[in-house]
């Protein structure tokens, strides 16, 4: 079974995401680190929205334009857009697909540094700090303060381990 999961913009700021109507939020960054190592960027510019991962093309990954230019009030209403997603026409939808639930496990103005096994770990720690902990994103240490502390702890294994 393939999951999905949905990015698109909202206002010139907003950033519409979730793999169903539990998951979906609004984010305000415009790099978004998934927790199976992809990067989606989603950038508002003078030419309005630009979703999409920053390594192109990628596997299972479907970009449905805009289509809404004159921003005349038209909805998306592409059968592969649920109701729930609620996507206005002005910016296009990223679908990712995989065979694994997807989680934003990072989310930065910046591009990430890595995306090594430390790196993912870390994040997804993170992540759940976040998630449990109640504290805002930008509250909780950087990734790379857990990177280090999953390194010293020896929580990844080396290939060939």
């Amino acid at each position: 079974m393939k999951h999905q999961f949905f990015f698109s913009g909202y206002s010139d700021d907003v950033v519409l995401a979730g793999r169903d109507k539990r998951s979906f939020d609004e984010h305000y960054r415009t790099f978004y680190l998934l927790s199976n190592g992809m990067v989606i960027k989603a950038d508002h510019g003078n030419d309005g929205w630009k979703i999409e991962p920053t390594e192109m093309p990628a596997d299972g990954v479907t970009i449905i334009p805009a289509v809404d230019e004159d921003d005349s009030g038209k909805d998306h209403d592409d059968p592969r857009i649920p109701d729930w997603f609620e996507a206005p026409g002005y910016a296009p939808v990223c679908i990712i697909e995989a065979d694994e639930l997807l989680d934003i496990v990072a989310s930065s103005d910046m591009p990430f540094p890595d995306t090594s096994p430390e790196f993912m770990a870390a994040a997804r720690l993170r992540a759940a700090v976040v998630k449990d902990s109640g504290c805002e994103d930008d509250e909780c240490p950087a990734i790379e303060h857990f990177k280090a502390a999953v390194q010293k702890c020896g929580f990844v294994r080396k290939e060939g381990e």
